[in-house]
Parts: C-alpha cells; sequence; structure tokens
C-alpha cells in the first residue's frame, strides 16, 4: 500500500528509543500493520487496508537484482507528465503544499524539497 506514513512512524514507531535498526526495523514493520490494518481512517471505521484490499500487494515478488530493469525515471516522467494539478494560491500568491508553504513559481516549488 502506497501512503505518507513517516510522520505517524515517528509519532507511533518512537526511532529515537530502538536500541539497534534491526529493532526500529520490527518495530516500523508493526507500526505499518497496526495503522494500515487497524487503525479506522473512514467515516464508517474502517481501516486502509479494509477499505481499499486491493492495494494490499501488487502481484509480483520484490526482487531487488531487477530494479535496475524495470526502474525507469524517465518512463515515470512522461507518465507524469500527462497530468495537471490545481493549486489553490492565497493572496500573496503563495501555495500550500507539502505542509510548508511557498512561491507560486516553478523555482520556488523545485527548491521546497517536496517536487
Amino acid at each position: 500500500m502506497v501512503e505518507r506514513s513517516q510522520g505517524v512512524g515517528k509519532q507511533w514507531g518512537e526511532p529515537r528509543t530502538c536500541a539497534t535498526p534491526q529493532e526500529l526495523q520490527a518495530r516500523m514493520d508493526e507500526m505499518d500493520r497496526r495503522q494500515r490494518g487497524s487503525y479506522p481512517v473512514t467515516p464508517d471505521g474502517r481501516s486502509r487496508r479494509q477499505a481499499h484490499p486491493g492495494l494490499a500487494h501488487s502481484g509480483r515478488a520484490y526482487a531487488q537484482e531487477h530494479e535496475g530493469d524495470i526502474w525507469d525515471l524517465i518512463r515515470v516522467a512522461e507518465h507524469l507528465a500527462g497530468f495537471a494539478l490545481r493549486r489553490k494560491v492565497d493572496a500573496q500568491g503563495k501555495i500550500s503544499r507539502c505542509t510548508t508553504r511557498g512561491g507560486s513559481s516553478a523555482a520556488s516549488a523545485r527548491g521546497s524539497g517536496c517536487g
């Protein structure tokens, strides 16, 4: 499942209390299972896994050695080029983006660290 969970991970996983990277990984795996499988997020109280069961797995096994063959940044850029997003601009010409505010110019969007 794809989602933004870094902030939740920092809050629920308490990485600063882990003694080893392995302990941190185990804790984050458990936090992900709990957050996706148990935590209610829909108006009717379903978890993400209940609301979107088809996102649980792509159906394809992961193999790191195939990353170079299947990951193509140019193909991704070409795909994303077909999308346009509308942004609300405030009276000062700023947009709300990635929980920070930045100018509406392309240069400031690139410099925000979010895009």
